[in-house]
């Protein structure tokens, strides 16, 4: 469940970051975890940068096939909904609530589904993360 990060088991890599398709050919349920995989990276990387942060951290990367727009879609800056594409969305909701700029610092606060909510804080030295309640 989000909101418990445990500084025990917090996973960190000293690895650089690489990624390469794989080299056999696939197919049946190979081929369509690949495709997941795939589409989770590919998720992440689109998603807003501070909701990608938090999804990694609280480990709420977990994704499911979807048929419909999610809710908040929008056709005018997204494109038109394809239905014939195979398309993958978060399983969790992650939306921004509030949002406030100032000359030196940008804070927002981020609501999870089931998860409660996150105050964000990013300034020129610092990005904080913080759990509400």
């Amino acid at each position: 469940m989000a909101g418990i990060l445990d500084p025990l088991t917090f996973p960190t890599v000293n690895l650089p970051a690489v990624w390469c398709p794989k080299k056999e050919k696939l197919s049946g349920k190979r081929l369509a975890l690949s495709i997941e995989e795939q589409a989770k990276g590919s998720l992440l990387q689109c998603a807003d940068p501070v909701e990608a942060a938090l999804r990694l951290i609280y480990g709420e990367t977990e994704i499911e096939r979807t048929f419909t727009p999610p809710e908040g879609y929008d056709e005018a800056v997204q494109g038109a909904w394809d239905d014939s594409q195979v398309t993958f969305a978060f399983r969790r909701r992650v939306w921004r609530e509030t949002e406030e700029r100032e000359t030196d610092c940008l804070r927002m606060v981020y609501r999870m589904d089931g998860a409660g909510r996150f105050q964000t804080e990013i300034t020129p030295e610092r990005f904080t993360i913080a759990r509400e309640g």
